[in-house]
């Protein structure tokens, strides 16, 4: 069951959605901004915090994403790769900060479904 709830922002070239799922019972919340040629997103089942932020573009010669990690611990790989193929599927630049609990690895699948069905709806 989902529990979502849109209120995108009025700006011109700025969307701004949070959203809240429902995962197992827990409420999983989502921050999404869109500019033109790039979309940061936040996502957390816990506190708000900001404790690490990984960022992704696709190389135009090579078609394929470089990714690093902008916060915090740089061996985030769930953030890094989904930073990676959000962008690779958007063809936007993708700044992915997760704060979820360490081996949740369902709970980070059903995020990347989440935000690629909301970021295709764009």
């Amino acid at each position: 069951m989902a529990v979502e709830t849109e209120a995108p922002s009025a700006q011109p070239g700025l969307e701004h959605v949070p959203f809240t799922k429902l995962y197992k019972d827990i409420p999983v919340h989502f921050q999404v901004l869109s500019l033109p040629k790039q979309t940061l997103i936040w996502v957390a089942c816990g506190p708000a915090r900001l404790r690490s932020l990984s960022a992704a573009t696709v190389v135009p010669q090579t078609g394929l994403p470089a990714v690093t990690s902008l916060i915090g611990w740089a061996a985030n790989s769930s953030e890094q790769g989904l930073a990676s193929r959000l962008a690779q599927a958007s063809g936007k630049a993708v700044m992915v900060s997760l704060n979820l609990p360490s081996n949740s690895a369902g709970m980070e699948a059903f995020v990347e479904q989440e935000l690629k069905a909301h970021l295709l709806r764009q």
